[in-house]
C-alpha cells in the first residue's frame, strides 16, 4: 500500500483525524486551534528553533515508586530528586495521595514567587534575594496563622498554641502575662521560666539545682548562711553544673527545682524558705551567728520545687 502524504499550504485548512509521528513535528508559523487529546509516551517538549527562549516540557516519569507529573522550563525531561531541574512544577503521587511541588534553582535569586494579590510586589512568598535558602513571607497588611491545633517551631508535637524549641529574640516590648507551670518540671535545675543570666563563670563546686552566690564579684559558688560573703551578695539557682570556666545559666527569680534534698528540712508548702548550708534551703530560720535571708517560698516539698525570689534584706542573728 502506498504511503500517502497531505500537503498543507498557507491557504489551506486541513482536517486531521489522527497524527502519528516517530520523529519531530516542526513548523515555521503560528499554529492555532483546539485539541481533544495530545498524547506522548515520554512527554511533550515544546522548543523554538531560534532565539533565547528555553524549552518547555510536560512529562511523566517514575521516581522511587512515585509517579511524577512534571511541568518544567529547562533542558531536562525528568524529575530527579536532589538533581532537580532549574524551574519546575510537579504533582507527585503514590497512588493514595498527591502533593504539589514548585521548585527553583537556588543560584537564581528570587526566581519563584507565589503571589496572592495579582502581583509579586506586595503579598507574596519568595526566597530571600541574598540567601535563597531563607523564605520570605510578605503581606500588604497582617500575616495571620489560623491552625486547627497548635503551631510548633522546631517542635513536632506542640502542646501549646505556639511552642518554640530555642530562643526567642525581640527588639521591641513584651505585652502579656507569664504563666509558670509546676507539674512538668523535671530534674534538678529545671524550671518553668523566670529571669535568667549567663554572665559569670561557675565554680566546679556548683551543681545544677543548688542556690549559688556571686562570690567576690567574679565567680558563682554554692551559697551558705554561715559566712557574709556567701550569704549577702546576689543569689541565684544553678541551672547546670559548673566546670570552673563555663558561663552557665543562672536563674535569679522564678519557679525552679532544686537538687534532691535541696529543701533540707520539712515544713508547709507556701511558707518562706531561708538560705541554709552548701546551696540548700530550710523552713527553719538560722541560729546565732548565721545570716538569715529568705530566698523564696515552697511550692512542692517532695520534689524540691520552690518559687525562688531572694529577699534584698538580711539579718545577722545575734
Amino acid at each position: 500500500m502506498p504511503n500517502w502524504k497531505k500537503l498543507v499550504t498557507s491557504d489551506s485548512s486541513p482536517t486531521f483525524n489522527h497524527v502519528t509521528a516517530s520523529g519531530n513535528i516542526s513548523g515555521s508559523s503560528t499554529s492555532t486551534g483546539s485539541f481533544g487529546l495530545v498524547q506522548s509516551v515520554e512527554g511533550l517538549h515544546i522548543k523554538p528553533d531560534t532565539g533565547t527562549t528555553v524549552p518547555f516540557r510536560i512529562s511523566k516519569t517514575n521516581y522511587q515508586g512515585y509517579n511524577i507529573y512534571y511541568i518544567g522550563v529547562d533542558g531536562r525531561t525528568t524529575y530527579a530528586g536532589s538533581e532537580a531541574a532549574d524551574t519546575w512544577f510537579a504533582l507527585i503521587s503514590n497512588g493514595s495521595s498527591t502533593i504539589a511541588e514548585l521548585h527553583s534553582d537556588l543560584s537564581v535569586k528570587n526566581q519563584v514567587k507565589i503571589a496572592f494579590d495579582g502581583d509579586t510586589i506586595n503579598s507574596y512568598i519568595a526566597a530571600n534575594d541574598e540567601t535563597p535558602e531563607d523564605l520570605e513571607i510578605h503581606a500588604d497588611q497582617d500575616i495571620l496563622l489560623k491552625p486547627d491545633n497548635n503551631v510548633g517551631i522546631n517542635n513536632d508535637a506542640p502542646p501549646k498554641t505556639l511552642t518554640v524549641e530555642g530562643s526567642i529574640s525581640s527588639s521591641g516590648d513584651y505585652y502579656g502575662s507569664r504563666a509558670f507551670e509546676t507539674g512538668s518540671i523535671g530534674g534538678a535545675g529545671q524550671h518553668s521560666g523566670g529571669d535568667i543570666v549567663q554572665h559569670w563563670p561557675m565554680h566546679t563546686y556548683c551543681d545544677a539545682g543548688e542556690v549559688i552566690v556571686l562570690y567576690d564579684g567574679n565567680e558563682w559558688r554554692p551559697a551558705d548562711k554561715d559566712t557574709e560573703g556567701y550569704a549577702i551578695p546576689m543569689l541565684g539557682v544553678a541551672l547546670e553544673d559548673g566546670d570552673g570556666s563555663n558561663f552557665g545559666q543562672v536563674l535569679l527569680r522564678g519557679i525552679v527545682r532544686l537538687k534532691a534534698g535541696g529543701i533540707a528540712d520539712s515544713g508547709t508548702e507556701g511558707d518562706p524558705l531561708y538560705l541554709s548550708d552548701d546551696g540548700t534551703v530550710k523552713f527553719a530560720a538560722p541560729g546565732s551567728g548565721d545570716f538569715a535571708r529568705i530566698v523564696g517560698y515552697c511550692i512542692d516539698e517532695d520534689d524540691d520545687i520552690i518559687y525562688f525570689n531572694p529577699d534584698n534584706t538580711w539579718v545577722e542573728v545575734a
